[in-house]
C-alpha cells in the first residue's frame, strides 16, 4: 500500500515540478519595476557607473546607461529576495574602447536594493564591486 501511495505521489508531483522548472525562475515581487543603480568600487565606494535597470514580472530585463543604447539583460537566476542577471558584451562605461560583460546579483527589500557585480572585459581584465539601488516611483 505504501508503495502504491508513493508511486501515486511521484506520478502527480514529478510532472508538476517539471512544469514549474520549465517556466523558469519566479521574479520576486519586490524586484519588479525600474531601479536607479550605482556601481561602486574601492574602500571608499567610489561610484564608477550609474544605470536604470527595469525588471518585469516575466523576467525581461533592460539596462539603460546615461547617453547609451538600451541593453537587454539575461535572467540567470531568481528566488527569495534575489535576482541574478547578465548583460553584454557592450561598450564599457568604465574602460573606454573595451567590451564588457557584467553579472550582477541584487537583493530587493522595499524601495532599496543592494548587491554585487562582476565585470569581465575584452582584454581579459575584471572589475568587482557592489551596487546600491533605489526603486523609481
Amino acid at each position: 500500500m505504501r508503495r502504491l501511495v508513493s508511486l501515486s505521489l511521484a506520478l502527480v508531483l514529478v510532472p508538476a515540478a517539471l512544469a514549474a522548472q520549465a517556466k523558469g525562475p519566479t521574479i520576486p515581487k519586490a524586484a519588479v519595476g525600474s531601479w536607479t543603480n550605482k556601481a561602486m568600487t574601492g574602500p571608499k565606494d567610489s561610484v564608477v557607473a550609474t544605470n536604470t535597470t527595469t525588471i518585469s514580472a516575466d523576467g525581461k530585463i533592460t539596462v539603460q546607461f546615461p547617453g547609451r543604447p538600451l541593453l537587454t539583460g539575461r535572467l540567470l537566476a531568481a528566488g527569495g529576495d534575489s535576482v541574478a542577471t547578465e548583460v553584454g558584451p557592450y561598450e564599457s562605461v568604465v574602460k573606454k574602447g573595451l567590451k564588457v560583460t557584467t553579472k550582477t546579483v541584487s537583493h530587493y527589500r522595499g524601495s532599496a536594493s543592494t548587491g554585487t557585480f562582476d565585470a569581465k572585459y575584452s582584454d581579459g581584465s575584471a572589475l568587482h564591486g557592489k551596487m546600491n539601488g533605489t526603486k523609481k516611483q
